[in-house]
């Protein structure tokens, strides 16, 4: 997640680059009209949701682990 300026009206915003997404393979979140891209938040929202729940259910497995251990 980015902090940016919109060059149109240098509003102030928070959000996701597309051009950084299709670099680190996520282009499936990217639509090209032409004249510019933009992310498709639904998308990617989702995405974040299950690998942050993935990384949930290994924490407590470690968690867990480390229990036993004590």
């Amino acid at each position: 997640i980015k902090e940016f300026d919109w060059k149109s009206d240098g509003t102030h915003s928070y959000g996701l680059i597309a051009q950084e997404l299709e670099e680190q393979g996520y282009s499936e979140l990217v639509s090209d009209s032409g004249s510019h891209k933009t992310v498709n938040y639904s998308a990617a929202l989702s995405l974040i949701v299950g690998k942050l729940q993935n990384k949930i259910k290994e924490l407590e497995a470690e968690i867990e682990n480390l229990k036993l251990r004590a």
